[in-house]
């Protein structure tokens, strides 16, 4: 990670892009420090919604003048002296004095990153940024996805138990006289829940969870709506 204590002399290159780009990533999830990344992720975030840098600059110029400006060339002569090794290092030697103008330059860098277009976030689930290895990818992990997968599934799941009881209810519904039992809230959910109602799923049929007189006498008017 960055240190946000010693920028003087940071390469914007590192030992290689995907290095660098992994970094910046880590501050964008650094929770030691939140109104510096929240500023960094203010910035991501409109450059991910405008799509490319070129519609960002479009929206803002002014705000791509401090970018263009966080940082100026240094050149160092190789071993050789053949040629010169360029490196980025910050305008100015001395830390910014707000995590806006901190989040510029880490910006900055971001921008000079060949393999900046990887960078995504935040995760639906963890809201985590991350490097994307593949097109489709859109959890920062396997572990997102598939919890985010599982609590879907559930999801269906609960609405076609819902919609399996909702049935069984409604069948019962005119059955119910005072003679069986003075609440018909209570005698229809014993029904229903003798009836041992199952949906299918794509593991075969599961049995659905017990119902109680309250989500009946909640239920009322949909249940009637199915009589």
């Amino acid at each position: 990670m960055i240190n946000i204590a010693d920028e003087k002399r940071v390469s914007a290159r590192g030992p290689t892009p995907e290095v660098q780009l992994q970094s910046l990533c880590d501050v964008l999830n650094d929770a030691q420090k939140p109104e510096y990344r929240d500023a960094f992720r203010a910035l991501v975030k409109r450059w991910l919604d405008a799509g490319s840098l070129k519609q960002m600059v479009a929206n803002d110029p002014g705000l791509w003048l401090d970018v263009s400006e966080a940082w100026k060339p240094y050149f160092t002569p190789i071993e050789t002296g053949a040629a010169w090794s360029v490196t980025p290092i910050p305008s100015q030697t001395k830390l910014p004095s707000t995590p806006e103008k901190w989040a510029i330059r880490h910006f900055a860098l971001l921008t000079l990153n060949p393999l900046r277009d990887k960078l995504r976030g935040p995760c639906p689930r963890c809201q985590s940024y991350y490097i994307r290895k593949r097109e489709t990818k859109v959890y920062c992990s396997k572990s997102c996805g598939n919890a985010a997968s599982a609590s879907r599934s559930n999801a269906v799941l609960e609405k076609a138990q819902r919609q399996a009881l909702l049935r069984s209810a409604a069948k019962f519904w005119p059955q119910w006289t005072e003679y069986k039992h003075p609440n018909r809230s209570f005698w229809i959910a014993g029904r229903v829940n003798g009836s041992h109602a199952r949906v299918r799923t794509k593991n075969g049929w599961k049995p659905v969870k017990q119902v109680t007189a309250k989500f009946v006498s909640r239920n009322a008017v949909e249940i009637q709506k199915r009589v």
